[in-house]
C-alpha cells in the first residue's frame, strides 16, 4: 500500500498543489468541491501510522450552570479548574508544518444540561467584518468548533464564531469529501456566545493582545443528534481557528491535528471525555477502538486513491495492495464496500467504516 500511495502520489502532485488553494477557500468547499486531489498527497505522507499525528485528549470536568457567567471574561474563577488545551498546532500536523503565527488554545467544562468552551486568540490586529448571524465567517478570522458526539463521521455539528460575537451553525449529513451537504438551517437553541477583545476592534493603528470567547451549547440543543452525556463518555470534538489571509486562502490551526488540509475529517476529531472526577484526579481511558478506526481510515483512503486510478472501488485489499497490522474483514463491489476489524478484550467489539467513511461500533458475543 506504501509504495501504490507513492506512486500515485507522483502523478497527482499537480493536482493536489492546486487543490491545496481551493481546500483553503471554504467557500469553494461549501458548493462541493472536491477535496480528493490535497488528502490523498497527504494521506501517502501519512501511509506509517506511526508518522500519523497524534488525536487530541482532554479531561473536561464538571462545573454548575449557576457558576457559570458568559460574559467573555474567561479569567472568572469558574474556568480556574479547568486545564489549558496545548497551543493549537497547523492543521496538517506533522513535524515539519510550520507553527502557526498566533498561539490559541481553549478550556471546557460540563454540567448536567450544558457544555462549555473558552479559548484565548492571541492576535495583534483583532478584526471582524461579518454581523449576520449564519454568514460565511470563514472567509475572516473566526473561531470554530466541530462535535460528532457519537463518532460515527455522520451527522455532525459545526459552529464559528468571530470577533463581533456573530455565529454560525450548521450540521454536516457527513463529510464534504463523501458528497456531505451542509445544513444552515440548524440552530443551536438556546446557546450563549460572549466574546472580549483585548485592544480595540477593527482599528489597525493600535496593537492588539487578542481576543476571548465563551460558549455555552446546551447539551438539548444537540438532541437530534446524541443523548448528554454521561461520567466516562467520550465525545469527538476539535476546534479550529481560521486566519483571514486573503480572497482565497485562509490559515488554520487546530487543537487536534487533521492530518490533511482538511477540517471536515471528523475520524480526526478529538477526544473529550467527559468526568465527575475532582480537577486534577481524573485519568483519561483511551478508547479501545482507536487502533481499529486508524487501521479502517488507512483502509478508506487507499481505497480513495485507488478509486481515483481507476474510477471504480476496489473488490478486494489485493487490488490495492493493502496490508494492514491487524486482521481486516472487507467486502467490496465497484460500486460499494465495507471493512471491519474485531477488538478483542473483555467487552468485544467488531468496528466497521464504508466508502462513505460511516463508522459503526457493535458489540460482539465473546
Amino acid at each position: 500500500m506504501i509504495e501504490f500511495a507513492k506512486s500515485l502520489s507522483k502523478s497527482l502532485v499537480g493536482f493536489a498543489d492546486q487543490t491545496r488553494i481551493d481546500l483553503r477557500n471554504r467557500r469553494a468547499m461549501a458548493r462541493g468541491a472536491s477535496v480528493i486531489g490535497a488528502a490523498l498527497i497527504l494521506f501517502a505522507s501519512f501511509a506509517r501510522a506511526d508518522e500519523a499525528p497524534k488525536i487530541a485528549e482532554y479531561l473536561c470536568y464538571r462545573t454548575t450552570d449557576e457558576q457559570m457567567k458568559i460574559d467573555g471574561n474567561i479569567t472568572d474563577v469558574e474556568w480556574a479548574n479547568a486545564p489549558w488545551t496545548g497551543d493549537f498546532v497547523d492543521i496538517v500536523g506533522k513535524s515539519t508544518s510550520p507553527k502557526p503565527q498566533f498561539a490559541t488554545r481553549a478550556k471546557m467544562l460540563w454540567s448536567d444540561t450544558t457544555l462549555y468552551i473558552a479559548a484565548h486568540l492571541d492576535e495583534t490586529n483583532v478584526s471582524a467584518k461579518i454581523s449576520d448571524h449564519d454568514g460565511e465567517l470563514y472567509t475572516g478570522n473566526a473561531f470554530e468548533v466541530f462535535i460528532d458526539p457519537d463518532g460515527d463521521n455522520q451527522n455532525y455539528v459545526e459552529l464559528e464564531i468571530n470577533a463581533l460575537n456573530t455565529t454560525m451553525d450548521l450540521t454536516m449529513d457527513k463529510p464534504y469529501r463523501d458528497r456531505g451537504k451542509p445544513d444552515l438551517s440548524f440552530e443551536l437553541t438556546g446557546m450563549k456566545t460572549a466574546v472580549h477583545v483585548e485592544g480595540t476592534l477593527n482599528n489597525s493603528n493600535d496593537t492588539d493582545r487578542g481576543w476571548d470567547i465563551e460558549i455555552a451549547i446546551p447539551f438539548s440543543a444537540l438532541q437530534s443528534l446524541a443523548k448528554k452525556p454521561a461520567p466516562s463518555d467520550q465525545w469527538r470534538i476539535n476546534l479550529a481557528r481560521s486566519e483571514y489571509v486573503d480572497e482565497k486562502t485562509s490559515k488554520y490551526s487546530v487543537w487536534s491535528p487533521q492530518a490533511e488540509m482538511n477540517m471536515h475529517a471528523p475520524e480526526r476529531f478529538g477526544y473529550v471525555q467527559f468526568t465527575e472526577e475532582p480537577p486534577g484526579k481524573g485519568v483519561f481511558k483511551p478508547d479501545p477502538t482507536a487502533n481499529a478506526r486508524l487501521a479502517l481510515f488507512k483502509l478508506y483512503h487507499a481505497q480513495r486513491l485507488y478509486r481515483y486510478k481507476n474510477k471504480h472501488w476496489a473488490t478486494s485489499l489485493k487490488d490495492m495492495n493493502f496490508t494492514s497490522d491487524l486482521p481486516i474483514d472487507f467486502h467490496g463491489t465497484p460500486q460499494a464496500w465495507t471493512a471491519s476489524v474485531t477488538v478483542k478484550g473483555p467487552k468485544p467489539m467488531i468496528v466497521s467504516v464504508d466508502q462513505e467513511s460511516h463508522v459503526r461500533v457493535q458489540s460482539r458475543t465473546p
